[in-house]
């Protein structure tokens, strides 16, 4: 499939809809092709583009049979798609390198039930979550969600359903499941194209209400609520200290960005409906599940000059990269993965002196440095491309 290339930022929501167009129209036709569209059963999906497949692969094996999960590929390659087709997974795929949130608002508007998504890098190795998650939902809840924001208690994205409920009230208040900022913005983006939605006057209101303001009129610093810098990265407003060492003091925050979904949640809170938190003390990494996390845009960090403090972030995501691409070349499908696998060995030993060797002991420390039971998880034969 020849991708589409876009390089620049569009300029307002309207271009955006413009150029997303014919993903969603494709995507339409695909639910409707395989009895989907406006089904009122649950439905799960997973996105990842180019060269993620060693994640979503690992991650495809901890989901139950019967659950179901549609696949939405962006510019996946022919050996990708091949790959998962014969493994017997719906697969989606398009040409333009689109973000997440493009799948989250076409599964709002193509589905009629309870619907969510479930990241590529995250884990789940407990199957009650399975269970807990996919539970029927009452007229207070929008959502089971593994993990919040806080302190509200927001639903944070790596693993959530949305109660079918939500439509309505998210539909009368023109918001989406998506990221929004006052003005169209291409940061945290992961397409290079790709811009915030805009947050009108009324949208803002509820955001103030729901979060608070400081005194200076300010939203109240807030777990989703992600300061941009003039690096164009950003960073959760609750720890905007911790950016001086990252970026240095003379890198100026130059903006919000309402992380995704926390516009949908507060107008959501508005309206009576609240998500149960499904994760005991909200950790992400337990013995019920990894989420590894940042698999899909740590590399732009890299190429964007991160400092090495503020790749540390992301190193156990670093292991795991080399250690799945390794495994899915020895399945078969070595074309790019091995080359992955040498690139990102490559950098963990000049960014961490983590030589090729020392890989897996330095990703069985870090998880039992959360508190996993390494003997149990020697004895999952899923986990074991760690052992």
């Amino acid at each position: 499939m020849k991708p589409v290339y876009r390089r620049t930022p569009v300029t307002s929501e309207m271009e955006l809809d413009q150029l997303e167009g014919p993903v969603r129209r494709a995507f339409e036709e695909f639910l409707r092709k395989n009895g989907l569209y406006g089904t009122d059963e649950p439905v799960l999906g997973m996105s990842f583009i180019n060269g993620g497949l060693h994640f979503a692969v690992k991650a495809l094996e901890f989901v139950p049979q019967g659950v179901r999960v549609v696949l939405v590929g962006a510019n996946l390659s022919d050996a990708e798609t091949d790959y998962l087709s014969a493994a017997g997974h719906l697969v989606f795929n398009h040409p333009l390198n689109f973000d997440n949130e493009l799948m989250y608002e076409m599964l709002t508007d193509g589905t009629s039930g309870d619907f969510g998504w479930v990241d590529a890098d995250c884990f789940v190795l407990d199957p009650s979550l399975w269970s807990e998650l996919l539970d029927g939902m009452d007229d207070t809840t929008s959502a089971h969600a593994a993990f919040t924001y806080e302190p509200l208690g927001f639903a944070k994205t790596p693993l959530v359903m949305w109660s079918r409920h939500v439509r309505k009230p998210l539909a009368d208040a023109g918001t989406t499941l998506n990221s929004y900022a006052q003005v169209p913005t291409n940061a945290g983006r992961i397409s290079p194209y790709a811009i915030s939605r805009v947050a009108g006057q009324q949208q803002l209101d509820t955001l103030g209400d729901v979060l608070g303001r400081e005194d200076d009129g300010s939203l109240t610093p807030h777990d989703g609520l992600l300061d941009i810098y003039a690096n164009g990265r950003t960073v959760n407003s609750r720890n905007r200290a911790g950016a001086l060492g990252w970026f240095g003091p003379d890198v100026e925050r130059t903006g919000w960005l309402i992380d995704t979904p926390i516009l949908a949640e507060a107008v959501l809170r508005r309206n009576g409906l609240r998500t149960r938190r499904l994760s005991e003390g909200n950790r992400q990494i337990t013995d019920r599940i990894i989420h590894v996390g940042a698999s899909g845009y740590r590399q732009r960090m890299r190429n964007e000059g991160a400092s090495t403090e503020y790749l540390a972030r992301f190193r156990l995501t670093d292991l795991f990269e080399v250690l799945l691409a390794d495994e899915l070349s020895e399945r078969g499908l070595s074309e790019h993965y091995a080359e992955l696998s040498a690139l990102q060995a490559e950098q963990l030993e000049k960014e961490a002196g983590i030589a090729p060797g020392e890989i897996r002991q330095y990703a069985q420390s870090m998880l039992r440095d959360q508190g996993l039971d390494l003997a149990k998880l020697g004895g999952d034969r899923r986990m074991g491309f760690l052992f």
